[in-house]
């Protein structure tokens, strides 16, 4: 080759050179003016694993009562717990090459492509499984080009870190089915009130459509146009094979029969709150984690407890005006466990006033028990046959009054307390001693202020007052042999992988009161509850012990109306009142805690023994011994044993714990002594008669 030619052929490279460069620098400057504006988004698989879940609470029974979540109600599935029905359903409808491409389905990609050019705009998505997770999870649902490039990039690199099996896990946990619903646990439970493993072929194939257009396909807002999407599912089911003809022939056939999940139920709010505070506590997580991490809850709920109660607050009739509001707790009174616990008659804030736990009010008589009766009898000041002068006292300069300022002169302790006489309440205690009172009262449960320090804490004259659950906790302590067990709401916790991460440690509880003082002052409340016109009345074979209180309100009515009642199961507390009491909020003088909040706790026990079974009294301790007593010599002040002569109407039975019985014999009635008779007859006639007796 010449010279010359040699020249033109360098000449000619040149050229090409120079064009190809230019063609990649306007390429280049093509590319970077179209994603000028554009971020590069990194694979992040926690966008997609550490996803919020929603929090699950069980009842006493391990039933579920309630879900809860932070704004997405997800509930993660594990997919090894599904039906291959199920995962095939979303495979056939979303697609159907899944276990054999990388991530990008070309072929689907050119018909997607082919259907867009026709449309003359992006109609068709052509995305696999793998890309739709990528879009929902990292990028917006915008229809561009860039973010289709993204997608396609991120989805490979996604398959290229875990399996197949494991990026459908994926999916079906993520992905939204409208109402709500993320995931397929969650939709499954919202539209069929079943789990996701329980889906029929019909059920999987009608939220396999779902997902298309939630809006548009949702079972119970447009069961129609469901139908019309399941059906066209179960075809492409049948056609790549993953059901047989007789299982889709079945399942065309069968009706959608949507069976929604109820709402949050009213009667478990207030619980719920106890519970995530409680949960919070003892995990030391934030509550909004607790609504997010998939955590299941096992609790001390009874349903059938709080719905009853719930229906009773409904009741206008059983509150003795508008605007009177209303507390209950119901506690299992051997372990502490709380069935239901009510802050109010409505619901109204979440985590807001509980007036259950937060309220603090005078707690009337129903103070009673536990600052001066128990701790009086376990300190042998008293026993339940002391007789006690109920007149007009005063006591330091404090003169206490009984209700109607009735006085019944000699009464027994048993009489006082059934009675609910105040006088003779502030002498055992001023007698006992106020620090005496309070301290066992504290160890019950009962809180007090520092300027708590005078006699009129006997009568609920406290400086802040009680709340509801205070007294439950003091009660149960009362009902369970004098055993005091903390009020719980959780039994165990589990995360979301299923791992216990909290049981409640076994415990045989604190000791208050003696087994013989509680079993006293507990058949002293069963003669309180029983007496006529109570509403327990008509529980006796359930062996119910109440207290009832009524605190007053500057003579212009009564400002707290209370009831502590409780058997071997269960301690039930109910307060009235209103928030803020004055003169044109208060009660009336006519309500009182033996009308209203007795016939609410009279009608809880009555729906928890509904069955008609009988619960028990307590087994009555060794320590406890029964004795006849004259009844005339008790009540003419001298604590004496009945003897052979005291007639039936006059003999009276009393419990002592040992030691503290009497043991002297009555002489109120006895054997006339013998006598030497001398008589004078006078012409056959008695006329002088002298009787002299040894």
């Amino acid at each position: 080759m010449s010279n010359a030619e040699k020249d033109i052929d360098s000449v000619f490279f040149i050229k090409i050179f120079l064009v190809y460069l230019c063609i990649t620098a306007v390429t280049l400057l093509c590319l970077l003016l179209f994603f000028k504006n554009f971020s590069w988004v990194d694979l992040s698989p926690q966008a997609i694993t550490d996803i919020p879940e929603s929090l699950m609470l069980y009842d006493k029974n391990d039933e579920l009562a309630v879900t809860a979540n932070g704004g997405q109600n997800r509930i993660f599935i594990k997919l090894d717990d599904l039906p291959e029905h199920v995962k095939m359903a979303f495979v056939a409808a979303e697609d159907a090459r899944f276990y054999e491409h990388n991530g990008i389905d070309i072929k689907r990609i050119f018909g997607a492509a082919l259907s867009d050019i026709k449309a003359g705009y992006f109609k068709e998505g052509g995305s696999t499984i793998t890309q739709q997770l990528i879009k929902n999870s990292h990028l917006t649902g915008t229809k561009k080009l860039s973010r289709k490039l993204q997608e396609a990039l991120l989805a490979c690199q996604l398959e290229s870190r875990y399996t197949k099996d494991e990026i459908l896990e994926m999916y079906l946990n993520y992905i939204y089915f409208g109402n709500g619903a993320y995931g397929i646990e969650a939709a499954a439970q919202t539209y069929f009130s079943k789990s996701a493993s329980e889906l029929s072929v019909a059920q999987a194939a009608a939220l396999a459509g779902v997902i298309k257009s939630p809006a548009n396909y949702s079972p119970s807002a447009e069961p129609e146009n469901c139908l019309a999407r399941r059906n066209p599912v179960l075809e492409l089911m049948y056609r790549y094979g993953f059901i047989d003809f007789e299982a889709y022939d079945s399942a065309a056939k069968e009706a959608l029969a949507v069976t929604p999940a109820p709402a949050l139920n009213c009667d478990y709010v207030f619980i719920t709150d106890e519970v995530l505070k409680s949960a919070s506590e003892i995990l030391n997580i934030s509550i909004d984690r607790l609504l997010t991490g998939g955590y299941k809850i096992y609790t001390s709920l009874d349903i059938s407890v709080a719905e009853k109660t719930q229906e009773l607050l409904n009741n206008n009739e059983l509150f003795p005006g508008d605007g009177v509001q209303c507390a209950v707790i119901v506690m299992e009174t051997q372990t502490g466990a709380i069935s239901c616990i009510f802050g109010g008659r409505q619901y109204e804030t979440r985590m807001g006033f509980n007036r259950a736990t937060m309220a603090m009010r005078s707690p009337g008589s129903t103070i009673k028990p536990l600052i001066v009766y128990a701790p009086a009898l376990e300190s042998r000041i008293i026993t339940a046959a002391t007789v006690l002068k109920d007149e007009k006292k005063v006591f330091n300069g404090y003169s206490p009054n009984n209700f109607k300022d009735r006085y019944y002169g000699n009464v027994t302790v048993r009489d006082a307390l059934v009675k609910s006489l105040n006088v003779p309440a502030v002498e055992i205690f001023e007698r006992m001693g106020v620090e005496r009172g309070k301290r066992f009262a504290q160890e019950a449960g009962i809180a007090f202020d520092r300027f708590d320090n005078n006699l009129s804490l006997a009568l609920g004259g406290f400086t802040k007052g009680v709340s509801p659950l205070m007294l439950a906790s003091a009660y149960q302590c009362l009902g369970n042999g004098g055993v005091k067990n903390e009020a719980y709401y959780i039994n165990r916790i589990t995360d979301s992988e299923g791992r216990t991460v909290y049981s409640r440690p076994q415990s045989d509880g604190k000791r208050v009161f003696s087994a013989e003082t509680a079993y006293i002052i507990g058949d002293i409340l069963k003669d309180a509850a029983n007496k006529y016109g109570s509403p327990f009345a008509k529980l006796k074979k359930q062996n119910i012990s109440a207290k009832t209180g009524t605190a007053s309100y500057r003579d212009k009515g009564n400002s707290d109306i209370w009831v502590a009642s409780y058997n071997c199961e269960y301690t039930v507390v109910v307060w009235q009142g209103y928030d803020n009491t004055d003169p044109e909020h208060c009660l009336a003088s006519s309500a009182t805690g033996s009308k209203y909040p007795s016939v609410i706790a009279a009608s809880i026990f009555d729906s928890i023994y509904a069955d008609g079974r009988a619960e028990p009294f307590a087994q009555r301790p060794a320590g406890i011994k029964e004795i006849t007593l004259d009844k005339d010599a008790l009540y003419d002040g001298s604590l004496e044993l009945a003897t052979e002569l005291t007639p039936d109407k006059s003999r009276i039975s009393e419990l002592f714990i040992s030691g503290t019985e009497p043991t002297e014999y009555s002489s109120y009635y006895s054997v006339p002594k013998a006598c030497e008779i001398n008589a004078a007859v006078s012409g056959g006639i008695f006329c002088e008669i002298t009787c002299r007796c040894s």
